[in-house]
């Protein structure tokens, strides 16, 4: 189980994540070191709540530790009115409209209470600057989406080095700078390389000695990428070492398809969600869903491989067939680069294979050895594995991108009867693509690390991880 998110670190992280690290570094020490005026402030705002002497009302509860298992937060309240449903948040003063940090805080303690048990029908802040009450709206469905989103963000910080940004380390920890207008540098962010558990870079960098130094103590992985997010540099000093692990990779029985049978199913499955949530009755998409379903009940009792290789391809042939059937569908063609749509998904399929490959390095995996995809002279088969049950991230990507009018054939210039993407269209493209898929870094490490767990522990296949969209 992930640690739990204090809800006022969620909030500071949303205001500076740099405020994060320095409450985390200091927090032993005398506020002094480390307290703004305003935080004073706010301090003497909850003397009274601190203490438990705001109000006497038996109804009223004060100080109280919440928590959520769903959303993996915790927190304290300042006042419930247990009479009126009513949740109370005060502060020393507050402007003409609330920041997204101060409701953020209020949706996360609206939702602790609702999930131990407590009814909230209504959400203040109270200003005692000035004694005045300001009603906020209850979250919406719109609203939580949004606190899910930065939990995410903050279980999974990324630090982004754009423009005239560069990251180097200094007295053991990760610096972010930033170079003003001035030609001052500037700290951004200090990350302790103990909390630190891989370095991805997409782009041009200089690897110094002090990095990869600190890298290798405290076995941190190193990945350097391009935009498109290919492994052109990939560096972990622990990994390398796993020796069980492929030795159980060269052992297993290549007539063993039993985890293979797994990864399909994964595929099929969301596939099948795709097209429900296209919310298309027609035939077509009725038809695919009913043949992909039937595929699916028919998995585990399929013996051999070329069974399951073309039960597979039937059911992408079907799927591909109804998904993008508004939009001119002439087959799936990989690499072939005969209409737009194809060429498209044949670039973002790439930018999801190397995106996998990234995770799947991390834990020492001979990528070449799969156990659905077979030998063959350079290609990575495990990644063309462990990529299935992610494919349909791109391609609801695409079908949405194309609806909306961000993919298009005007994008593409034909030569020689292929299709080739326009150049100055190449960093729009990749950017979807990346915004698609950074959201799921997550999930995509999660997965990998249960299928490195479940395949070295030798476990049941019901027990693989699986990827639901």
């Amino acid at each position: 189980m992930d640690t739990l998110i204090n809800i006022t670190s969620l909030s500071g992280f949303l205001f500076c994540p740099y405020s994060i690290y320095l409450e985390n570094v200091f927090s032993d020490m005398d506020d002094d070191v480390y307290v703004a005026v305003p935080q004073v402030r706010g301090k003497a705002a909850h003397k009274k709540i601190d203490t438990r002497t705001l109000s006497t009302d038996k109804d009223d509860v004060q100080s109280l530790k919440v928590w959520s298992e769903e959303l993996g937060l915790v927190g304290v309240i300042d006042l419930y009115r247990k009479a009126e449903e009513h949740l109370v948040e005060f502060k020393y003063r507050v402007g003409e409209t609330l920041f997204l940090r101060q409701k953020v805080q209020l949706w996360a303690q609206c939702y602790c209470l609702r999930e131990m048990g407590y009814d909230v029908k209504r959400i203040s802040v109270y200003e005692t600057s000035t004694g005045t009450f300001h009603s906020v709206p209850l979250p919406n469905d719109e609203d939580r989406k949004v606190l899910e989103d930065l939990i995410m963000r903050f279980r999974n910080f990324v630090v982004n080095c754009l423009g005239e940004r560069n990251l180097r380390v200094s007295n053991g920890e990760l610096l972010l700078d930033e170079v003003d207008e001035k030609g001052k540098k500037k700290v951004l962010t200090k990350i302790p390389f103990q909390k630190v558990l891989a370095l991805f870079v997409t782009g041009p960098i200089t690897i110094t000695t002090p990095l990869l130094d600190k890298c290798k103590y405290y076995n941190v992985a190193l990945v350097v990428t391009k935009f498109n997010l290919r492994p052109v540099f990939y560096w972990s000093n622990c990994s390398e070492g796993n020796f069980m692990l492929r030795r159980r990779q060269y052992t297993l029985d290549k007539n063993d398809i039993s985890v293979a049978k797994i990864i399909v199913k994964n595929k099929l499955l969301n596939q099948c969600t795709l097209l429900k949530n296209t919310k298309e009755r027609n035939r077509i998409t009725l038809s695919a869903i009913e043949q992909i379903l039937s595929s699916l009940s028919q998995i585990d009792t399929i013996a051999d491989y070329n069974t399951l290789l073309s039960t597979e391809g039937h059911a992408a042939k079907l799927f591909f067939g109804a998904y993008f059937q508004k939009y001119g569908w002439q087959g799936r063609k990989p690499r072939a680069k005969v209409d737009y749509i194809n060429t498209t998904l044949d670039i973002a399929y790439t930018i999801l294979f190397n995106f996998v490959e990234c995770f799947v390095r991390m834990f020492g995996f001979d990528i070449y050895v799969g156990v659905y995809h077979r030998l063959w002279f350079r290609r990575k088969s495990l990644i063309c594995d462990l990529m299935e049950p992610f494919r349909c991230i791109i391609d609801r990507t695409v079908r949405n991108a194309i609806s909306k009018g961000n993919i298009k054939a005007d994008d593409f210039d034909i030569y020689n009867g292929e299709h080739r993407l326009l150049r100055d269209k190449c960093g729009d493209y990749s950017r979807l693509f990346y915004d698609a898929l950074i959201p799921h870094k997550g999930d995509v490490f999660e997965f990998v690390r249960e299928y490195y767990r479940s395949f070295m522990c030798e476990t049941q296949t019901r027990k693989y991880p699986q990827f639901l969209i």
